[in-house]
């Protein structure tokens, strides 16, 4: 039987890229994959998009979900495994963001028991583009030991064309630099068609699970 060659070596050619492997070396003993961060829905490591309309809940979603990694609850009823968090705030105002949080954990009726393992980075008015804002994202946290880092909202920090996918390609693949370097999940979220917003308030505070049929979460497990 033909054996493949996976090693490579060109004289006068390096590249940084992973060495190819072969699926053989692990079908006695595949490797582990990743912790589950939420259960059933996000890995460690791996990304995570949420999706609604503009004033959908999409912020409070998000912040409840920090909540729940943080305090080791549930998040719309999947079980999260307690861990440190980052929120990165590109929208609203330091204040604001901080009493959202607490007005989240008095809705939810949870003592304040590990809100020092949320983090937040208040960047409103400080937003560059992703490309930029990853390099410095990556520097603060690296052996921070978080375990997720959520950004809020990504319109904030999007670059190039949304209708062109190689502009999209270059744009998301910042995300998985952010995975792959800091080994936390990235959550990030963005608004499709704003719509008729009705009598949506944004100012009110209301568990996230009200929100669940105006927003999409996708992930994979």
């Amino acid at each position: 039987m033909r054996q493949l060659n996976l090693q490579f070596a060109v004289e006068g050619v390096t590249d940084e890229l992973p060495p190819m492997v072969s699926l053989s070396e692990y079908k006695e003993n595949p490797p582990l994959l990743p912790e589950e961060l939420i259960q059933g829905i996000l890995r460690r490591g791996h990304k995570m998009i949420i999706s609604g309309s503009s004033k959908a809940g999409k912020s409070f979603l998000l912040m409840e979900l920090c909540v729940a990694i943080a305090e080791g609850t549930k998040w719309l009823g999947f079980p999260c495994r307690k861990g440190w968090v980052l929120y990165v705030n590109l929208e609203i105002d330091p204040a604001s963001c901080i009493n959202r949080f607490l007005k989240i954990y008095e809705a939810l009726g949870l003592p304040m028991n590990h809100t020092d393992s949320i983090a937040i980075w208040n960047l409103r008015g400080h937003a560059v583009s992703l490309d930029q804002l990853v390099p410095k994202l990556v520097r603060r946290v690296r052996d921070q030991h978080f375990d997720a880092i959520v950004i809020d909202p990504i319109y904030k920090v999007i670059t190039g064309d949304e209708n062109n996918a190689s502009d999209m390609g270059r744009f998301y693949n910042q995300f998985d630099k952010i995975c792959t370097e800091t080994g936390c999940s990235t959550i990030y979220c963005h608004h499709h068609s704003k719509g008729a917003q009705g009598a949506k308030k944004a100012s009110t505070v209301r568990p996230a699970r009200e929100f669940l049929p105006a927003t999409r979460t996708r992930s994979w497990i």
